[in-house]
C-alpha cells in the first residue's frame, strides 16, 4: 500500500511538474505571437498611413484627382471599347468630349500637386496609357473612325501622356 501512495504521489509530482513546464512554453509562445501580432499592426498602421498620405497628396481643392482621374480613365477605356464603326465613334465621342473638356479643368489642378502627388498619379496614368494607347491605335485603323475621334482622343492621350511624364 505504501509503495502506491508514493506512486501516486510521484504521478502527482511528475503532473504538478509537466503542468509547470507546459505553461512555462505556452507563455513563451504567447508572448512571441503577441510581439509577431504587434509587428504586423504596426506595419499595416505605416502602410495604411501611407496610402492615406499618398491619396491626400491627389486632393486639390476639394477635388480628389485620383478618384476623378481613375473614373475618367475607366469610362475612357469603355467608350473605346464600345467603338466598332463610325456610327458608334460618332455615339462616342460626346462622351470623349467631355471627358477632354473635364481634363483641360484638371490640369490646372495637377500642376498644383505636391511632388508625391504628381508621382502617384504619374503610376495610375503609366499602369493605363499603354491599353489606352493600344486601343486607340486599334480603331485608329477601322475605316471612318478615325476622323471622327482622332482629334479629341490625341488631346486627351497627351494630357495622359504628359501627366505620366509628371514627376515632383
Amino acid at each position: 500500500m505504501r509503495l502506491v501512495i508514493i506512486a501516486i504521489v510521484a504521478l502527482i509530482v511528475i503532473a504538478v511538474a509537466y503542468y509547470f513546464l507546459t505553461q512555462q512554453e505556452t507563455s513563451d509562445l504567447a508572448q512571441q505571437a503577441g510581439q509577431a501580432v504587434e509587428q504586423a499592426v504596426e506595419e499595416a498602421s505605416d502602410a495604411a498611413q501611407e496610402g492615406a498620405d499618398k491619396v491626400s497628396s491627389l486632393v486639390v481643392d476639394g477635388v480628389d484627382l485620383g478618384k476623378e482621374l481613375g473614373t475618367g480613365l475607366d469610362n475612357l477605356k469603355t467608350s473605346l471599347e464600345g467603338i466598332t464603326d463610325k456610327a458608334s465613334a460618332e455615339a462616342a465621342l460626346p462622351k470623349l468630349e467631355e471627358l477632354k473638356s473635364q481634363m483641360e479643368g484638371w490640369g490646372k489642378a495637377v500642376e498644383q500637386l505636391p511632388a508625391e502627388g504628381k508621382t502617384a498619379l504619374a503610376g495610375t496614368i503609366s499602369a493605363s496609357l499603354p491599353t489606352l494607347e493600344s486601343l486607340a491605335a486599334k480603331l485608329d485603323s477601322i475605316e471612318g473612325v478615325g476622323p471622327v475621334i482622332k482629334p479629341t482622343l490625341d488631346d486627351i492621350l497627351a494630357s495622359l501622356k504628359q501627366w505620366s511624364e509628371a514627376s515632383g
